[in-house]
């Protein structure tokens, strides 16, 4: 824990300032919050509440979940004096998408007000939506004629088809479109200053971190040698790093976003890997036995 929250300062000393900061409180129905365990990817988590958590999670922001608004009534994520409301995905409907990038977008602006390092990035916008593209982001202050007057690009319609720029509908049989870059008009992104990343330090806990992982894969591959005889050396080698590496490993990205989900704090996920941890140490030293002297040699 220590280790992981030292990088985030050694990296990020901005994103950590702002996690120190900020806390984000996520008000929702009871019951409307679920325990988002997706191991194989084919759950879909659509709840207000859920949706609301799994973007804060992504973003590294730490919240707090109150579980005391009416049944039935969309979740609600606070950040700072701003709040936001969520949407159900199922209950949206063919508005899930608009309802998506609204919610996204007014929870990003929040979040930078409360000092998180969000950049947006430029926009790129056809002719037949910028007058749409300037009434939905009046906090740019555009002026939808003054970019028509400036540079511009044109684009074939495949093109701006496949880019998602507009829809063949949209185009209306043109055979190309005029594309407009709006600076800062896109999506937002997380990022780190690389003036302000303490780069020894972050180098040093990578180093220590990938120094535990050496300490551990070097005598396992000596023991496991040891502990069977030749004829099933393979096997006794291969299956442990199957189960261990395999499946305990597999399920550890979906384990430690669950749990990270689950309580709102990004670091509570290395609960998982400590847990297997402290049961490996407590079966190996019931069911280890010491190999020193053992025959390498013998097929039994």
């Amino acid at each position: 824990f220590p280790l992981f929250k030292a990088l985030t300062w050694a990296a990020n000393p901005a994103l950590a300032t702002a996690q120190q900061n900020t806390r984000a409180t996520v008000t929702a129905a009871p019951g409307d919050c679920k325990f988002q365990f997706n191991p194989v990817g084919t759950a879909k988590f659509t709840t207000s509440c859920d949706i609301a958590t799994s973007f804060l999670t992504k973003n590294s922001v730490p919240y707090d979940v109150v579980s005391t608004a009416a049944a039935g009534t969309p979740a609600s994520v606070k950040i700072g004096n701003e709040t936001v409301e969520s949407y159900d995905a199922i209950a949206a409907g063919d508005q899930a998408k608009a309802k998506e990038a609204a919610f996204i977008k007014a929870v990003n602006m929040s979040l930078q007000d409360g000092g998180y390092p969000l950049k947006r990035a430029a926009a790129k916008v056809a002719d037949q939506k910028l007058d749409a593209f300037v009434a939905a982001n009046p906090e740019l202050k555009l002026d939808a004629a003054a970019i028509r007057a400036g540079e511009k690009a044109t684009v074939p319609i495949d093109q701006a088809v496949k880019d998602k720029l507009l829809t063949t509908d949209e185009a209306a049989g043109a055979p190309e479109v005029t594309v407009y870059n709006i600076p800062g008009g896109g999506a937002f992104a997380m990022f780190a200053d690389p003036a302000a990343v303490n780069w020894p330090m972050t180098i040093g806990i990578l180093f220590i971190l990938v120094l535990f992982v050496t300490m551990v894969y070097g005598p396992i591959a000596a023991i496991l040698v040891e502990m069977f005889p030749t004829r099933i050396r393979y096997t006794g080698m291969s299956l442990p790093y199957h189960i261990g590496n395999g499946w305990f490993g597999g399920l550890l990205p979906a384990t430690v976003f669950a749990l990270s989900a689950y309580k709102g704090d990004i670091y509570y996920g290395l609960w998982y890997p400590v847990v297997i941890a402290a049961i490996t140490l407590v079966i190996g030293m019931i069911f280890v036995k010491d190999t020193l002297g053992t025959d390498l040699h013998a097929k039994e």
